[in-house]
């Protein structure tokens, strides 16, 4: 299984996947970042959860926190996974829409 950033059909765009992490590295490393930082929303991701244009700015900002914790500890692939994701939610974010929800999951 696999962790990933689902963004629903924005205008003329198709739904896209965005991967976060395999199973396996969101338990044994992005996890104990997202302690480590005390993050409110990367946790849910493990099981997944939804979330609309009033959350992007929390997301986007523990996604970069988390970034630069595994740039802090030596782990860029991890860091550029994350820069993955917040490139795709910022996209996102610029189509305005007030009922538009994301997954991660």
């Amino acid at each position: 299984m696999s962790v990933a950033l689902l963004i629903p059909a924005l205008e003329a765009k198709p739904a896209r996947l965005i991967p976060v992490a395999t199973e396996s590295v969101f338990a044994n490393e992005r996890l104990p970042v997202a302690d480590l930082i005390g993050t409110a929303w990367l946790q849910l991701f493990q099981t997944g959860v939804d979330f609309g244009h009033d959350e992007l700015d929390q997301v986007i900002s523990e996604f970069e926190q988390a970034g630069a914790q595994f740039i802090a500890q030596g782990k860029p692939y991890l860091a550029s996974r994350a820069m993955g994701v917040i490139e795709a939610l910022r996209e996102a974010a610029a189509i305005p829409s007030s009922d538009l929800r994301f997954f991660i999951g």
